[in-house]
Formats: C-alpha cells, structure tokens, sequence
C-alpha cells in the first residue's frame, strides 16, 4: 500500500481513537488575528484584508495575512493556527479555485530541517512560486495526516494540541531561481518568530 495512504488511514484511525477516548479538540473558539513582529529583520511588514469566505472556512483558530517587504522584493505570508484540525487544508485548492494552474510542485528542506512543499502556479502571464508546510506545537511535521496524529499526541499529554500552517508566496518570473533565494532570504530571518507564533 503506498505510504500516502497509510498515512491518511493512519490519521482516520487516530481520529476514530481519539474520539473513543474522548479526546475530540475543544469546541472552536471565535477566530482572531495571530500576533506577529510587523518587522522581521530587514523585512517589514504590513496586514493585508482577509476574505469573509476565509474566516468562515475556519472552525476556530487565529489567522494572519501580510506583505513584507524589503526594498523592492516582496513576499506574502500567511499564518494559520489553530486546535481544530479541520483549520488546515491544502493551498493547492485554493490557488486551482482562484483560476491558478499548476506549473511544477516538489518538497524540500526548510532552513534547520523540516520538510516543507513547494508549487509553482500560473494564472494568465502571472507566476507565483510558494512554499508551505504543517506545524505541531510550532515543531513542522510531514503532511497534514502526521500533524493530525501529532496533535493527538499533544493532547494525550495533557498539552493543548495546537497546529499550524505556513504560506509563503512571492512572485516569479520566467525562472523560478530569483524567487526562491527571495523566500530563502526571508525564511532565514523569519523562522524563529513563526516557530514562537505557531507554539
């Protein structure tokens, strides 16, 4: 059986578990805006209007949209946080529902380890490349099923469970290489304080 499905038969056991046990997450809480430094380094950054649809789409959590900039380069992160694992979903639905196409998607290591996904996506002449990954107790796990199983975990240990996401997207033009080291740059700076805003 390929791996990606034990992990999602894993994850549905866990949850059917937990349930048994009586460890379903809290009900949600009202959603709120995650606090994070506007300044990041040499980053500075500034909270960009969240879509209605979005804050409904989430059964509780916090939630942070913002454009960094640094001189002319500019990235746009986005934060979820959240005990309710149903908060996090994959970007790549969004970006094929908003009109995007894929043009290329892959995995790498995040700085210090860590996996995180990389997609290239396309609408009309405009490129973005972004890169994103799934959090537990601030810690990145490997795809949502391991978060899942990770949160459960959390909670078996009295602690409350908490996941996360990371986005971070910056425009690309025809090569990709560009904005890569862009994101590389930023995230080099970065993590420790999306690390402490994710925990």
């Amino acid at each position: 059986m390929p791996a990606g499905r034990l992990g999602v038969l894993a994850g549905l056991f866990a949850l059917a578990l937990a349930a048994r046990l009586g460890l379903t997450p809290p009900p949600p809480r009202p959603v709120g805006r995650l606090e994070l430094p506007v300044r990041l380094g040499a980053w500075v950054g500034r909270d960009l209007p969240v879509a209605a649809s979005a804050w409904e789409s989430m059964p509780g959590g916090q939630l942070l949209f913002r454009e960094y900039r640094r001189g002319q380069a500019r990235i746009f992160l986005t934060l979820v946080r959240s005990e309710q694992p149903g908060a996090f979903h994959r970007p790549l639905f969004c970006y094929q529902g908003e009109g995007w196409s894929v043009v290329s998607a892959g995995v790498r290591r995040l700085p210090g380890g860590g996996p995180a996904y990389t997609l290239l996506a396309q609408r009309g002449e405009v490129r973005e490349l972004m890169l994103y990954w799934y959090t537990c107790a601030g810690r990145p796990v490997a795809g949502r099923s391991r978060q899942q199983l990770a949160m459960l975990g959390e909670r078996l240990h009295g602690r409350p469970g908490r996941g996360g996401m990371v986005r971070v997207a910056a425009p690309c033009g025809s090569s990709p290489a560009p904005a890569e080291a862009m994101v590389g740059a930023f995230l080099e700076g970065a993590k420790p304080a999306l690390e402490a805003a994710l925990r």
